[in-house]
């Protein structure tokens, strides 16, 4: 071969290598599709249950008691029901706790890439009750020990809010939540053979069935357990404020004339307050689509 043959040689391979280095290059890097993140919508309608418990707090303390005393009726005579030996309970506690059952439902608006706002109402029950003694409602003979009892319980509950979460994953969501509350009460009381003073007054037991308004906050964290189903747990507190009450106990006809004095009732009167606290689990699902476009 001559030497221009040579160089020609050279130049067709070096120019065949040139024409097969972006094909190569192109072979070393394989292809990689992008693919979107799907993003949870929490637009939409959903309905669900939950179970948790129910903390009641009661304070009841009474404020003044009509009764009678030698020679005169005395009304509102309170203090001397507490110097009584022994004296009179004047206030005591009722705070319980019971298992709660409850369903709720409600509507979310997403307003942002991770702002949620939504409207929701619930209704729950629980058997809430506690019972106090060491009540004497009637000024009666001295060491004569106090018989009579106070039960305190609350029953259902129901609640209307407006949430606000923020999503601190495409799925899960920590929010806020606020609004009415309402609860339902009764209180009894139970006058003693002591109390009562048998013979003068009638209807051994004073009941005050109430329905409670108030307000709740709280709190919770939710999540998508996909195919709708969304999962949460929740903590809440509600004040329903204090109410003032007279049980009222009319006299028998037999027994209502003291001495130089005649009565109708024995009437006791008192403040009653009331506090919850909530935890709950539920359950949901959430009509319509869970991915956004």
């Amino acid at each position: 071969m001559t030497l221009h043959g040579g160089y020609l040689a050279a130049a067709l391979a070096a120019a065949g290598l040139i024409a097969l280095m972006p094909r190569a290059e192109a072979d070393e890097v394989p292809f990689k599709a992008v693919r979107a993140v799907p993003v949870y919508d929490w637009s939409g309608f959903y309905v669900g249950g939950a179970a948790g418990l129910r903390r009641t707090r009661s304070n009841l303390s009474i404020r003044a008691i009509d009764e009678f005393s030698t020679p005169d009726f005395v009304q509102h005579d309170f203090p001397g029901c507490t110097l009584n030996d022994p004296p009179c309970a004047s206030g005591a506690s009722f705070d319980t706790t019971a298992f709660r059952i409850s369903s709720y439902a409600g509507y979310n608006w997403e307003v942002g890439p991770r702002w949620v706002v939504g409207l929701e109402a619930d209704w729950g029950s629980a058997n809430n009750a506690s019972t106090q003694g060491g009540f004497k409602f009637f000024l009666g003979v001295a060491g004569l020990a106090p018989d009579s009892t106070y039960t305190v319980k609350s029953l259902w509950d129901a609640s209307a809010r407006v949430r606000l979460g923020y999503r601190i994953a495409p799925a899960l969501l920590v929010y806020a939540t606020g609004g009415a509350a309402w609860l339902k009460t009764d209180i009894s009381s139970l006058c003693g053979s002591t109390g009562c003073d048998p013979g003068s007054f009638s209807s051994g037991v004073a009941s005050q069935s109430r329905t409670w308004s108030g307000w709740t906050a709280g709190g919770g964290v939710e999540t998508s357990l996909g195919s709708g189903w969304l999962a949460r747990a929740e903590y809440r507190y509600a004040d329903f404020g204090s109410a003032s009450l007279t049980d009222v106990r009319p006299c028998n006809l037999s027994g209502c004339v003291g001495i130089g004095t005649t009565f109708t009732s024995l009437n006791v009167s008192y403040d009653v307050s009331m506090k919850t606290h909530t935890a709950m689990f539920g359950l949901a699902y959430k009509f319509g689509g869970s991915v956004a476009d």
